[in-house]
């Protein structure tokens, strides 16, 4: 059973936000987001309670091993290569992120002071995943970006606010942000209000990757990319389809 998948289904056919789903079934939103994200499994009893909260119900039938996993394989596989990646959002992120390196030196003070460039990133998660060619539903680009003095100024510049599950705001101007709330970043307690285009994971050092050329009607991008075990690591809940790829390609199933 897909935990993280099956809650945010139920929740899109209800039309809940996490923060009212968890209003709705006496839960918390930092709870909700672990769960929808691999990072903790619920109880038998929370997984009700939450499904209820939503008018549903899981009915368990018996079935081969591993039969969910291979449905969810061969749909991935079955979507050609590249297509589950929107590159809309990579190119927008692409431009934003060149802000910070093209600003001229003779520009006035108040613009220099922005230019901090460049970003360490790479695309992340099931973005990462279609360039490999196990194509995943999801919504917006996943990049992986390192917590520095460049990302500060270029989170600042776009004007995108980290905010904690429970609605607080850390920071007006990124330049300021205290040293003591990265590890907030580091651990994926905060979100992004007013990043459209892309989902932000903030790491300390960038994981294994490599350059990938993705083509779309716009042309080839040349993209910094996770490798899939990166990708593992960093994402539990494809660990179980990654594995049973990798099982499939050796025996030649």
């Amino acid at each position: 059973m897909d935990v993280p998948e099956l809650l945010r289904r139920a929740r899109d056919r209800r039309g809940l936000s996490q923060r009212d789903l968890a209003a709705v079934a006496g839960s918390s939103q930092s709870a909700l987001s672990s769960y929808e994200r691999g990072g903790r499994s619920p109880t038998v009893r929370t997984l009700d309670r939450l499904l209820a909260a939503c008018g549903l119900q899981v009915r368990a039938e018996l079935e081969p091993l591993l039969a969910d996993v291979d449905e969810r394989l061969d749909a991935a596989l079955a979507v050609p290569a590249g297509t589950g990646l929107v590159l809309t959002g990579v190119r927008a992120l692409q431009r934003s992120l060149d802000l910070l390196d093209t600003v001229p030196d003779d520009a006035p003070s108040w613009q220099r002071v922005v230019r901090r460039g460049p970003v360490t990133w790479a695309l992340d998660g099931a973005s990462a995943l279609a360039v490999h060619g196990l194509v995943l539903p999801h919504r917006t680009p996943e990049i992986v970006v390192v917590l520095d003095e460049a990302l500060r100024w270029w989170l600042w510049q776009v004007r995108l606010l980290p905010v904690t599950p429970d609605g607080r705001q850390l920071s007006q101007g990124w330049p300021d942000l205290p040293a003591e709330r990265f590890p907030e970043l580091l651990e994926g307690r905060v979100q992004f209000v007013g990043c459209a285009f892309v989902t932000l994971r903030v790491v300390e050092a960038l994981p294994p990757c490599l350059r990938a050329v993705v083509v779309d009607s716009e042309g080839p991008l040349d993209l910094p990319v996770l490798t899939a075990d990166a990708v593992e690591q960093g994402h539990p809940a494809h660990s179980v389809l990654l594995a049973r790829w990798r099982l499939r390609r050796t025996v030649g199933a």
